[in-house]
């Protein structure tokens, strides 16, 4: 049997550090674009955005939320229309 104790103290500041290093990680993870955020950058309500591109509003709603996903060449294709008429950035 071990006679190792740890002190709650050192427990916690061991727990804490893992934390950090999981946050430094996660932040340096690159993160997918989603449809939000493509909305987000257009600076577009969702009703705008669902309306210029001829999409059914509850489906802009539903890639929105998460509901639904929005398939990547539906995306891609979104992402290009609106670069191409200065709706969003290079």
């Amino acid at each position: 049997m071990s006679d190792k104790h740890i002190s709650p103290i050192t427990e916690g500041s061991e727990v804490i550090n893992a934390l950090d290093e999981l946050l430094i990680k996660l932040r340096e993870t690159p993160r997918e674009t989603t449809i939000r955020d493509i909305v987000r950058d257009s600076r577009m309500t969702q009703k705008n955005f669902a309306e210029y591109l001829n999409i059914p509003l509850r489906t802009v709603e539903n890639w929105c939320t998460g509901l639904r996903k929005c398939p990547e060449y539906v995306q891609e294709l979104i992402v290009y229309k609106l670069k191409n008429e200065g709706f969003i950035d290079e």
